[in-house]
This record gives structure tokens, sequence and C-alpha cells, in this order.
């Protein structure tokens, strides 16, 4: 059963902002109260946008430009006074109160610090050349752009991705090529190390994992996601028989995993893909395998060896990890998984603020219009109506709903497909809870034109932890005055789930266009990201 949305309770999209012009935003990130949005083009537009009715209060053009439709990471000081996006091999400053910005030249992954006053990033030498280039962690000042301070990282590490900060701050982790490691001759894989802030030593954690990607995101299963202060990092480390069978359940800071000297490259690849989970608590510096993960090739991610994010909800209780089934919603207390979401499109699933409920989108199902001038043989596309599942973890009761999308409209570009796929590049929910805002690109091909896109915002309605016990409630009473006492009997083993069954060869078609998708923007990424370096 479908819970209808109130009439107030509407899609509301934001497709016009300057920052949206070249077809796909970089960027973008919630002010501090929620009640702004900042938007950032890699051409180096900012846009400043109202969260309430989604009109553009301010733009402003900065002097940081980039060539490349790459989505980027962006963050917020703790007092909202600053916004930090990169662009391109620089990190663009910017004055929340009047859009007024500075360029920072620092050209790798970043980390706002607790006290807001300082940028922590681990940054390549742009003068030196080749595999062996010096990496440094520098600390910036964010009220002037200066340098504070600069140590070099060991060179046992190349090719550093850093996946969060420890919150006592203490502590970087990222993965990165190992010189000794077996991992050396592949590279997709990378091991996960911890880098010492005050002193930029490298300790390596024993886990082998995928290169140059996020391991592990918070809230949303988007596309490219922020640094941020995580107790507990959680991944999925290589498929048996592709890593280092060798390193040990649990491992502190002085401890070194042994290595293995066949290459990953020589050993064959398994369908389907097992491995294990690892969670490693930043503070302590130590890692610990909890469970395993079990993986085919036709749902696995756009990774050489079919791993994925791991996702954690923002008050860090649970994660999803990808399963041969779906995604396992797996609680971070006993890592005992508490329900299991079908494969589909994975590229729009998120938890909720408290953690306790997971969402899913359907695309936005659309009807062709035409235009009244008839020598306009375009035809044009108006959103109808977008699914939105909402499931309890502890429960697995669901609610499915279908909301008015008519505010989406496809600008004229004439869609193969029916339901329009908006893959998400950032997403976050409100401070009350009650809308999901998402950044959204499209790449869905195009009648003689090839792959083509799309990008903008959206507001989406979504339930809170009150609203869902009401739809729930509805749901119950609907049933039984109707005399379908098993719908409802029925309805709390997912029903909204089966609704994904039912569709499935979309839903295959889907998440294969997803893969093909996300494989070309990884392998860009790999080169843009040498080309940086």
């Amino acid at each position: 059963m479908s819970v209808p949305m109130t009439a107030d309770r509407k899609l509301a999209v934001q497709q016009d902002a300057p920052c949206f012009s070249s077809g796909r935003a970089s960027s973008a990130v919630m002010s501090a109260d929620g009640s702004t949005i900042y938007v950032f083009d890699n051409d180096g537009m900012i846009c400043k946008i109202n969260a309430s009715d989604m009109s553009v209060v301010q733009t402003a053009q900065s002097e940081a430009t980039y060539e490349s439709a790459d989505e980027e990471q962006a963050s917020v000081t703790p007092d909202g006074s600053r916004a930090v996006a990169r662009i391109g091999s620089s990190l663009l400053v910017v004055d929340t109160s009047d859009l007024s910005s500075r360029v920072i030249h620092a050209n790798g992954d970043y980390v706002i610090t607790s006290h807001g006053a300082t940028i922590t990033s681990v940054d390549t030498d742009e003068e030196s050349s080749g595999s062996g280039r010096q990496q440094y962690l520098d600390v910036w000042n964010i009220a002037d752009g200066s340098l504070a301070s600069r140590k070099p990282v060991g060179n046992l590490v190349a090719n550093l991705k850093v996946q969060c900060i420890s919150p006592d701050e203490k502590t970087l982790y990222a993965t990165g090529s190992v010189s000794d490691s077996n991992a050396a001759g592949d590279t997709s894989a990378a091991e996960v190390v911890a880098i010492d802030t005050a002193t930029g030593a490298i300790t390596r954690m024993g886990v082998e994992t995928e290169q140059l990607q996020w391991n592990t995101v918070s809230g949303f299963l988007h596309t490219f996601p922020t640094v941020q202060h995580l107790p507990t990092l959680v991944l999925e480390a290589l498929p048996n028989g592709e890593h280092n069978d060798t390193a040990t359940a649990s491992q502190g800071a002085s401890q070194t995993a042994a290595t293995d000297s066949e290459s990953l490259s020589d050993k064959p690849s398994f369908d389907p893909f097992s491995g294990d989970v690892w969670a490693i608590d930043t503070n302590m510096r130590t890692a610990k395998k909890v469970m395993t993960y079990e993986v085919v090739e036709s749902n696995a991610a756009d990774t050489a060896h079919g791993i994925a994010p791991v996702v954690i909800s923002p008050d860090f209780s649970k994660c999803m990890v990808q399963e041969k089934d779906g995604w396992d919603v797996v609680s971070m207390d006993d890592w005992k998984v508490l329900m299991t979401i079908p494969p589909g499109d994975y590229s729009r699933w998120g938890f909720s603020r408290g953690g306790n409920l997971v969402y899913g989108f359907d695309g936005i199902n659309v009807q062709e219009t035409h235009s009244a001038n008839a020598a306009d043989s375009i035809g044009k596309y108006q959103g109808t109506t977008m699914g939105v599942t909402t499931a309890d973890v502890s429960t697995g009761e669901t609610v499915a709903q279908n909301i008015d999308a008519s505010a989406w409209g496809s600008r004229g570009i004439p869609y193969i497909e029916q339901k329009y796929a908006a893959y998400f590049s950032w997403a976050q929910i409100s401070a009350d809870g009650k809308w999901c805002y998402a950044m959204y690109y499209t790449m869905t091909a195009v009648l003689n034109q090839g792959d083509t896109g799309t990008s903008g915002l959206l507001k989406i309605p979504v339930l809170d932890e009150a609203d869902f016990k009401d739809a729930r409630n509805g749901e119950q009473a609907s049933a039984k005055d109707s005399g379908d006492a098993a719908a409802v009997a029925n309805s709390r083993r997912d029903v909204a789930w089966r609704r994904g069954w039912v569709v499935g060869i979309v839903a295959v078609a889907v998440a294969v266009g997803v893969v093909a998708t996300m494989v070309i923007v990884h392998k860009r990424r790999k080169a843009n990201a040498a080309t940086r370096r």
C-alpha cells in the first residue's frame, strides 16, 4: 500500500541557478543551521540558496576554476561563517555573509578542524614528478589562507586518499600504495594507514582495500562525500584470495602487517566475491574484523574488485554494507544484521539523522509534453510522481509513498527512459528530519546525442519517526477497514521491498546504468587525480 503525501509536501526543485548552467555542478554543502545551501560549480560560480523555498539568494564568481565535471568535497565551519570547497587543485574559502572568497593552494584531501580556525590537508609537492613525489601534512589558517605548518609524510605510502579523521584529531586515516606491499603492483588496491597529525608518521593498519576511492561515507551513498570526524571507520577489505590473509583480528598502532610477495594481479577473481568487514577505532588506532561480506558481479559497485563504500548513519550507530542479496543494515554495537534491502538502484539510499530510519528514492516518473510551436520537434518531459520508501530498521516495517514531482522538468532534453534517474552527488537530511536535500546529476542517453546530462537541487519530503508511526497506523487502519488483515501482517515483513522485486527487471537495468556511469566517472577521477599530481 502506498500512503499519499499531503498537498503541501511536494518535491521542490532548483534547476535555474547559475551554478547548474554547466550541466553538472561540482559540490554542495548545507549551513550549520540548515537554512542555506551553498552550491559550487567548477567554473568558480558560487550560489547561495534558501533551503526553505529553494530560491537563489545570492551568487558570486570566484577566481577558482577547473576544467572538469568531477564532483568534489565541500564543507562548512562549525560556526557557519565560512564554506570550503575543492575546485581542481585548490581550495576555495568563502565568507558566507557576502560570498567573498580566497583561494588556498592545497591540492589534497582536507578536513576542517573542530574549532573551525584551521584546515588540515594531505598535499603533494607539485614541483616533483613520478611515484616518489613528496607528500605533506599541511595546516592552513582559514582566516587569511596562510600556511600554519607543514610536515613531510613518510615515503612509505604513495597516492594517499584520506578517509576520515579521529574525533580527537590526532590521527588521519587514508588508503595508499605501500612500497613493499603486495598491493604495489595493483593500482586499484591499497593499504589502510594511520597518519599521526603531530608528526606525519605513518602506521600500517593491516587492511587492504580499494585505492583512489572513498571506502566509508556518512548519511547517504552519494558519489563524493567529505572527510569527517568518525569514531569508527568501517570498510570492506579486498575479497578473500585477493588480499593478505595474515592480518590479525586486532591490531594496535605499533604493529605492522605481514605481506605476501604474490602480486594481486596474479590471483584469480571470484564470483561471488567474499571478504571481511573491518572496524577501526580511530582514536585508539586499532582494527578489528567484525563480519564478512559477499557480493556478486551483477550487483558490484564501480570498483575493480566489487567493493562498495560502507554507509554510516549520522549518529554512528548503524551502517549499510553491500551484500549479494542487496544491502545489509547492521548495528555497530554488536554487528548484527537488522534488515536487508534488496538489489536495485543503489545511488539513492540513506539514513535519517537519528539512524533509525532508512530512505530509498525511486527515479522521477515523467510524461512527455509538446511545444505549442509545431517547428519545435524536441519533446519535453514533465515530472509526475516520485516514489519514496521509508523503513524502520529495528522492526523492518516500511511505508511506501508517491510524492508530487510536477515541479521537475527536463528542460527540453528528450530522454529515452520514462523514469528520470537522478543520481545523488550530495545529500543531507534537514535539521527537523522532514526533508532530504539532494544535488543530482544525470547522464541518461538521449536520442542522437550520445550521453548528456543535467544537474540541479531537489528538496524531497520524507518521514521523520513520528510521521512514520502515523503513516504505519494509517496503513493498518485502512487495511482493517477493508478487511484485509493479511495485508497488515505482510506489510510488517517488508511490503515496500516486494515492490522492488516486481520491477526487478527495470531495477537491474538501472543498476547496470549506474555501474557503467560510475565506472566512467571513477576512471576519469583517476585520470584527473594523476594529472593533478
